[in-house]
């Protein structure tokens, strides 16, 4: 796990190494899946999600960034009557993106 860790760390720093000027794009996606048990006695919960955002550079190193995400949380109920619980949530975002020196900084809005 360190390995890895360690290995995004660099990727991600050596990705965002260089300048952005103005009218380039930024597209950025993630996928992702967990599976959660509380409790021994409990059932496990899961939660998966599709994060993307797409920015456009305004200005050197500065984006205006638009941001789409869905997440899905699959459940069955605490008590006894086996009710399964699926829950979508999408979320759409505004947001701003900052590279400075080798680090993306990024703030958004999201309703």
């Amino acid at each position: 796990m360190k390995k890895i860790i360690a290995l995004v760390v660099c990727l991600l720093i050596t990705a965002s190494a260089f300048a952005f000027d103005p009218g380039e794009k930024l597209v950025w996606g993630e996928v992702g899946f967990s599976s959660i048990k509380p409790d021994k006695d409990c059932d496990p919960y899961s939660v998966f999600n599709l994060n993307t955002m797409v920015g456009y550079f305004l200005m050197k190193d500065i984006s205006l960034d638009v941001i789409l995400s869905w997440y899905n949380y699959h459940y069955k109920s605490d008590d006894k009557s086996s009710y399964t619980y699926n829950m979508s949530d999408i979320y759409i975002g505004l947001g701003g993106s900052f590279l400075y020196q080798e680090f993306l900084c990024r703030s958004s809005l999201f309703v």
